[in-house]
């Protein structure tokens, strides 16, 4: 599902953020390392991410459809 890929990349990106904002507050030497989290959010952020923007793709071509002139005009507003 959808949803739980968007809720388990949004706990990895927390846990980065974590990471280097409040654990190594003051550690200059942990900017140089990139922590797991990041690393595994990359795969489970791009696939989710594309799919998420080709379903919103897809539904505005559908609303054009549906209504010729406002879907039309919906559609150039947001392109």
């Amino acid at each position: 599902n959808l949803r739980i890929l968007d809720a388990l990349h949004l706990s990895l990106i927390v846990h980065c953020v974590y990471y280097y904002l409040v654990i190594n507050y003051t550690n200059v030497g942990a900017l140089t390392e990139i922590v797991w989290s990041f690393k595994v959010s990359s795969s489970f952020g791009t696939p989710s991410t594309m799919v998420l923007m080709g379903l919103l793709y897809v539904y505005r071509i559908w609303i054009s459809m549906c209504l010729p002139l406002d879907g039309f005009l919906r559609l150039m507003r947001y392109t």
